[in-house]
């Protein structure tokens, strides 16, 4: 017993040796490189650590201008070396040895090349190498499985990491693009290359800094991003990509959809068909970046953030789309893309609503039902041209057409409750809309860089113009629970034909008298022409005919123009990571409202405001100052009443004056690259003069007569923080993060004849966690909780809360790389729900995905939405005196089985 009890003693003290042996391993090794003949530092040597028995790379670094690069905490192991090589000098090879020293140095002289070295230092200097600015792997000396594809080259490259949602690192700095000998390729999304083009067909990896103008750049180096660059054994000259997909579930419900792109030499055709009547995206803006080059045409614009329809809140949607996407490249220099879509929506919804009114004496409830059905088609047309002069300049066109045609219906029921009357009134509303919007823009901008002066100028100019056409059938009957009060209906028929137009055009110049100096000036001109207005036609029963109603069909023409120029001044320090701008702004607002009713005739407008343009930025901190002002829009100067319900009558006022605001902004943000730790927080306080606000009065009938002044001043404050940190180990990532956003704004509230200061808050926190071990499982979950109070100055009105809780849980799990399990989870709790609702809601959707043949390009997905059947669409908000609550129709539980068939073909 004795002896057993030494010989655990003696074993506990052995393993508490062996680890502080272990942990001593961990030893920091730094690199002193130098030319030999002079002893000068070799700036962008290379250094890596390698396997004797199969040159295996373990690590690498490149020195910096001093000569001098530092591994820190290896685990350093007999049968490893390092390698120590530059262009035009003899690699040295440094055999490792075991060591407790927590510091190494190695200082390293390297001769000029003589051609005598062993192959196996020779080899392993070349495979990792500084050619100037540009870090370069030789694909030679890492081996890959067969078919494999470019991801799996580079998680094999030293020095290249994937973090969370698949970003790349190189040398830990984030990777901001990835071409194909210099260009792009069919897509400027890295996964389109990662998943789909062939490592066989890879020459060399190049890692290089992202560039930028002369004139304007003024990052940091770590800020910086990387770009890498494949160079090909082969040019890779054609290729077809593409996805179809098919699938049908419970409840009638369905999707189905093709994306086919193919690319020959210059040319690249894409096209997407897809149709659901679910709550699915059909294709995601990843699978027409992926798979259909959509991005391909950068600054050329276009329908890149088409949407394609998806998850919604209100609403049954059945939603198609159809299109096409051309890009083709003249030169190397000059490109065109070429884009047309046909899209097809409707959605069918009903709703309950309950708006809360809080007075001074009472509370009203408005409660109101109804059904909608929204229909609309619409055909796009976009064409993009783009010059690269040369490095230094280039020249964008845009010209873009679309014709929307809709249909509207809408039929609601409303009766209206106070805290003295059981019955008040009731409204039953409906109209029956077709409209049709056709436009048409065309823009243009050149840039363009003179390194010799230091001076960067933009130039931009736009036309647009619009034509609206509108054909409404209105029926809205009240009755009133009041005495004195007669039965009242409005019963019309609204007609309008409005041509709108606009051009702006722009300069700006950037001349920078060194790297700290700069001096910026632009300027911008706007003009607006629109027209407003209907030909009204009302009845005012069953049985007569519309008459037209001239008193109602005041039309105006507004034409708003808008000048503004600026000139500052930027001085920026890289050593102490000082920068602050000084300026000022001009702007000068030329408002003309012509109305076809000769009393009222023409109304012209003339603002003119100064501003102040202040910032200062030191290391993480930054504070900026200035001042803005907003004109009244032609809507609220027009003196026309409307008077389209019989409940509410709004009056505009020509004798509005501009809103004037000043804006003050303080920030920090701050990242740690080594801990993956960051802070940023941004608090914003902006007053406002002449606000311009309702002031209303509502009878003992409840009918509410409204106009617009300018009342006293008002106060926004915002505040961001975020608080963010990351741990990424190999195959293993693990993030958590806090987000707070925090809002109050006090605005005046006039009505019946009495003001006071309300004051609106809203609280918004998101708590987050995710974790990641390879491509096996990826966890992410939180809690997003929004609080919205309102309240008034002196407890005149009463105090209104709202609150959503949503705590939120997904998992994806790959047991094999051919299946793959999703379950997302969601569950809310909410204030002051409708009569009958529940406070809490719980909603999970999960699929199980597995994929066959050896290419795994045919997938079989089995999807459950809403498993619980709990799912609802419900939304609140409190402002001033009132709270509305909103219920409306959403997707409910169905089950769906989809195939989807996935082929590429990528050669020379």
């Amino acid at each position: 017993m004795n002896k057993t009890l030494i010989y655990l003693c003696l074993a506990f003290i052995l393993s508490i040796c062996a680890n502080r042996s272990l942990y001593a391993q961990k030893t920091d090794v730094a690199f002193k490189v130098v030319n030999h003949v002079d002893s000068l530092a070799l700036a962008k040597a290379s250094i890596i650590l390698i396997r004797n028995k199969d040159s295996a790379f373990l690590g690498f670094g490149i020195t910096d201008s001093t000569g001098q690069y530092t591994f820190n905490k290896l685990k350093l192991k007999s049968g490893t070396s390092f390698v120590v090589s530059s262009l035009g000098f003899i690699p040295v090879s440094v055999p490792v040895k075991s060591t407790d020293s927590a510091l190494i140095h190695h200082y390293i002289s390297l001769k000029p090349d003589t051609g005598l070295l062993a192959d196996v230092i020779v080899q392993s200097a070349t495979a990792v190498q500084m050619n100037g600015d540009t870090l370069e792997y030789n694909t030679e000396f890492f081996k890959t499985m067969p078919n494999a594809v470019v991801e799996e080259l580079l998680k094999k490259l030293p020095g290249i990491e994937f973090r969370n949602n698949d970003e790349i690192y190189a040398d830990g700095q984030r990777v901001s693009k990835i071409t194909v000998d210099g260009k792009d390729f069919f897509s400027s999304d890295p996964k389109v290359l990662l998943k789909n083009l062939p490592a066989e067909l890879i020459k060399k990896v190049q890692i290089v800094d992202e560039k930028n103008t002369v004139a304007t750049e003024t990052r940091q180096k770590e800020d910086i991003p990387k770009i890498i660059n494949l160079k090909l054994k082969k040019a890779v000259r054609q290729g077809i990509l593409g996805k179809v997909f098919a699938g049908y579930g419970t409840d009638k419900r369905y999707e189905t959809g093709g994306l086919l792109n193919l690319f020959r030499d210059t040319l690249q055709v894409s096209l997407i068909g897809t149709s659901n009547n679910q709550s699915s995206q059909g294709f995601s803006m990843q699978d027409l970046n992926e798979m259909g080059g959509f991005d391909r045409s950068g600054d050329m614009g276009g329908q890149q953030g088409y949407n394609l329809g998806g998850y919604g809140s209100s609403g049954i949607p059945k939603k198609s789309l159809a299109g096409t996407n051309i890009n083709y490249n003249f030169t190397k220099d000059i490109k065109l893309n070429l884009q047309y879509f046909y899209k097809q929506n409707e959605t069918r919804n009903s709703f309950l609503r309950i708006n809360e009114i809080d007075y001074i004496d009472s509370t009203s409830y408005i409660h109101s039902t109804g059904n909608s059905n929204n229909a609309n088609h619409s055909h796009q047309i976009h064409a993009g041209f783009s010059w690269k002069q040369d490095s230094t300049g280039y020249l964008n066109y845009n010209f873009d057409w679309t014709h929307t045609a809709s249909s509207f219906f809408n039929s609601t029921f409303s009766e209206t409750k106070t805290t003295h009357v059981d019955l008040f009134n009731t409204t039953s509303y409906r109209n029956n809309n077709h409209d049709s919007q056709r436009d048409l823009s065309t823009d243009i901008n050149y840039n363009k860089t003179f390194t010799k002066s230091k001076i960067d100028i933009s130039l931009n100019g736009n036309y647009a113009s619009g034509l609206s056409a509108a054909d409404h059938y209105v029926d809205n009957i009240t009755t009133q629970y009041v005495k004195g009060y007669i039965p009242d209906s409005i019963l019309r028929h609204e007609l309008n034909h409005l041509p709108s137009s606009n051009y702006n055009f722009g300069a700006s110049i950037h001349k920078s008298f060194s790297k700290k100096h700069m001096l910026m000036a632009a300027i911008h001109y706007n003009n607006d022409v629109g027209h407003s207005g209907d030909e009204v036609y009302q009845r005012f029963s069953i049985l007569n005919q519309y008459e037209y109603t001239p008193g109602q069909s005041i039309k105006f023409k507004h034409e708003n123009g808008q000048f503004n120029s600026n000139l500052s001044y930027r001085f920026h320090d890289d050593k102490s990571n000082l920068n602050f701008t000084i300026g000022g702004k001009f702007y000068q607002y030329k408002l003309v409202n012509t109305y076809s009713e000769a009393a009222i005739g023409k109304q012209t407008k003339h603002y003119n405001f100064l501003s102040p343009d202040l910032s200062i930025n030191y290391k993480s901190i930054g504070v900026s100052f200035s001042r803005s002002m907003q004109p009244p829009s032609s809507y609220y100067l027009s003196p026309i009443t409307d008077s389209s319900s019989n409940l509410y009558y709004q009056t505009g006022n020509p004798d509005l004056s501009p809103t004037t605001n000043s804006n003050l902004s303080i920030h920090f943000n701050k990242y740690w690259r080594k801990s993956q730790f960051s802070i940023y927080t941004n608090f914003t306080q902006r007053w406002t003069e002449d606000n311009i606000v309702n002031k209303t009065d509502i009878d003992a009938q409840g009918i509410s007569r409204s106009t617009v002044i300018n009342y006293g001043h008002g106060a926004n404050n915002t505040l961001n923080i975020g608080i963010n940190k990351g741990y990424h180990k190999k195959d293993f990532n693990l993030g958590t993060g806090i987000n707070l956003y925090a809002m109050q704004n006090k605005t005046p509230l006039y009505l019946n004849n009495a003001i006071t200061q309300t004051t609106t808050q809203n609280i918004y926190l998101n708590l987050n966690g995710n974790a990641s071990y390879k491509e096996l499982i990826q966890v992410d979950g939180g809690w997003r909780i929004n609080f919205n109070n309102s309240f008034s100055k002196d407890a005149t009105y009463q105090t209104n809360k709202t609150h959503t809780i949503t705590t939120y849980l997904n998992l994806k799990w790959k047991p094999t790389h051919r299946l793959v399990f999703q379950w997302n989870n969601r569950y809310n709790t909410q204030s002051n729900p409708n009569p009958g609702q529940k406070t809490k809601w719980y909603f999970s959707d999960a699929s199980m995905a597995y994929s066959f043949f050896k290419a795994e390009n045919v997938e079989l997905r089995l999807s459950g939405y809403d498993l619980f059947n709990q799912n609802k669409g419900s939304y609140q908000f409190a402002f001033q005196n009132q709270i509305f609550t909103s219920q409306n129709l959403v997707q409910k539980r169905y089950f769906m089985l989809t195939i989807s068939y996935k082929f590429k073909k990528i050669g020379n």
